[in-house]
């Protein structure tokens, strides 16, 4: 079968084109769609979670575990344990929050980002020019201007 054969015969059938490889030699050709479908992982009492759910929930669960031993000189009084419920409960929480919030479509730690980026800029911004763009300026308004006088030391930015 010859190759002008084997294409329509491929094309024919529903198949993926043949692409030519080299002389003489044919190979089908397949795209793998892209599914914008997320992941989930099912758990006992049908319980789906995504990967990135999943993945937080158990650096909760091992935060709070190591914060749970970490508070142990808290006592095993109500009051004690309670405290420790508590505190330990916080990154558990924090991780739930993170894992299933997504305000406006998009996902916690994306706002968090936005806001922690907003309070690290400064308040104002003063404009100077680039080092590079003052002489080049200059270098163009001497081109444009003649020759600058031979004392004047002074540049023409800061004026």
């Amino acid at each position: 079968m010859n190759q002008d054969m084997a294409q329509q015969h491929a094309t024919a059938e529903g198949g993926p084109p043949l692409l030519p490889v080299s002389e003489g030699t044919t190979r089908l050709s397949h795209t793998v769609p892209r599914l914008l479908v997320e992941d989930y992982i099912t758990l006992p009492f049908n319980v789906e979670l995504t990967w990135r759910q999943s993945g937080l929930l158990f650096l909760g669960f091992s935060l709070a575990f190591s914060w749970w031993h970490a508070l142990s000189w808290l006592g095993g009084d109500p009051l004690g344990v309670m405290a420790r419920l508590v505190i330990a409960g916080v990154p558990l929480l924090g991780a739930g929050l993170v894992g299933w919030l997504h305000p406006l479509g998009r996902p916690l730690e994306q706002w968090l980002l936005v806001l922690w980026r907003f309070w690290r800029q400064p308040r104002y911004v003063v404009w100077q020019p680039h080092p590079a763009w003052r002489r080049l300026v200059e270098q163009l308004l001497e081109r444009t201007d003649g020759p600058a006088s031979q004392g004047e030391e002074e540049s023409r930015w800061d004026e």
